[in-house]
């Protein structure tokens, strides 16, 4: 619980730095990373509780109102919200829901997975048309011994069709994000973070990586990128992506 105030308050820091002042009083969110279970649009907060998206209206913030129970298969792990549409990793599925009406989430679609890769956990990064996805299939975190792991690229120009393009194998990988043309991947197994060319969004090219113990999650942030390790935080310089530079770390007691 520790880790995951301080990591919310990194995320915080991260709107702060980006914000004008009016912008942060219209819409006061932070940046989230990509292992979440919440997450807010306008006037109301999404939370996944295992096999069902609670939508809340939080207009009154000091007193948050349930006013919408979707129910779907046991096992939803993370949610992420991209222009105006959710997208939810889990056991099983990539799903995706749509929010014309932000009070009732309906889905659009559900992409399962199947053979050496049901069961495995999922957390999602989109970027335009394009949905990246890691699942790692470990034991002790997803159930089942370790299979296969892999980072899992989507086509969802047609959200109620999503089409899976490539697939990269990868160790024990967990959250994700980008820059501009670059995908960070962080990889427990390997104890690194991996960086993709996205140039060509349906073919990632693995270019470059360095080393970090028990990555599990990161927040990049314009030039600036934090990952949350299982002991602290890291913060890097990624102005530039061949020559990224630390700039220290906090340590979670």
């Amino acid at each position: 619980m520790k880790k995951l105030i301080y990591f919310l308050m990194v995320s915080a820091l991260l709107a702060a730095c980006s914000k004008s002042e009016s912008d942060q009083l219209a819409n006061p969110t932070g940046k989230p990373g990509s292992i979440t279970r919440f997450s807010s649009y306008g006037n109301y907060l999404y939370v996944l509780d295992q096999n069902k998206i609670v939508t809340y209206d939080i207009t009154n913030a000091g007193q948050p109102k349930k006013v919408h129970e979707l129910v779907d298969d046991y096992g939803l792990e993370t949610i992420t919200l991209y222009e105006g549409t959710i997208y939810i990793g889990s056991r099983s599925a990539l799903y995706i829901l749509e929010i014309a009406n932000p009070a009732a989430p309906s889905i659009l679609s559900k992409s399962e997975r199947i053979g050496d890769l049901a069961g495995g956990c999922d957390p999602v990064a989109v970027r335009n048309q394009y949905a990246y996805s890691t699942v790692k299939i470990i034991e002790n975190v997803c159930g089942q011994a370790n299979v296969s792991s892999r980072l899992l690229v989507y086509d969802v120009t047609n959200k109620t069709n999503p089409i899976l393009v490539d697939e990269e194998a990868m160790d024990i990988p967990n959250g994700l994000g980008y820059k501009d043309n670059t995908l960070f991947v962080c990889d427990e197994g390997a104890d690194r973070i991996f960086l993709f060319d996205i140039s060509i969004p349906s073919d990632p090219v693995p270019f470059s990586s360095f080393d970090l113990v028990d990555a599990m999650d990161l927040i990049v942030d314009g030039n600036r990128m934090v990952v949350s390790t299982k002991t602290g935080f890291s913060f890097f310089d990624v102005t530039d992506v061949n020559n990224i530079q630390s700039r220290g770390n906090i340590e979670i007691q």
